[in-house]
């Protein structure tokens, strides 16, 4: 069984998702984890995570982008925390902004071949913008600024060329902005 979970920032999401993760009857159950590290305090964030994951019996596996890469046996279980960070390690390069359909569709093929070598995993995400299917565009894109700016900061350790740029130059917080406000107004009005 596949199971998705999203949830806000400390909704207890991710306890949630390692009970569900937990509760498998998979031999070896692995843990994805997607942040990356880029300083000190990050490395002994992330030990402290691998142990109390170890603690657990998860085996961890660090991957902050190519997912595709990943071989699992068939009767392994999996738990891939988190898809918001994915997307940003994927999408948000020191190149610059990957295409938006190109990302999508990697993470897609990526995550489909976990899917495919075994019949158990947990998939995390954030959810954010959940409240923006019921404002107008106007509405929406003040809501947009304001959380875009703190999606941004939080991904800042993660990609932190790129966001050196942006949070120093306003005029590529403008582009970035503007660019994605549309889209993402565009798609969440389509669902309704």
């Amino acid at each position: 069984m596949i199971v998705f979970v999203i949830g806000g920032s400390g909704s207890g999401k991710s306890a949630y998702a390692e009970k569900r993760l937990l509760a498998m009857e998979a031999e070896k159950k692995h843990y994805i984890a997607t942040m990356r590290v880029f300083d000190e305090e990050g490395k002994k964030r992330v030990e402290k995570h691998r142990t109390m994951r170890r603690e657990k019996g998860f085996l961890t596996i660090e991957k902050p982008i190519d997912l595709g890469e990943i071989a699992l046996d068939a009767g392994d279980a999996w738990m891939l925390e988190c898809v918001s960070n994915l997307l940003a390690n994927e999408m948000f390069t020191e190149d610059g902004i990957r295409d938006e359909k190109e990302t999508v569709d990697k993470i897609l093929k990526d995550i489909g071949s976990l899917i495919e070598q075994t019949a158990d995993g947990v998939i995390v995400s954030n959810n954010i913008f959940e409240d923006g299917e019921n404002n107008d565009e106007a509405m929406f894109g003040l809501k947009f600024e304001q959380e875009f700016e703190n999606f941004a900061a939080k991904r800042y350790e993660a990609n932190d060329a790129f966001f050196v740029k942006m949070f120093t130059d306003s005029g590529v917080m403008k582009s970035i902005v503007d660019m994605l406000k549309p889209i993402i107004y565009r798609k969440m009005r389509k669902k309704k």
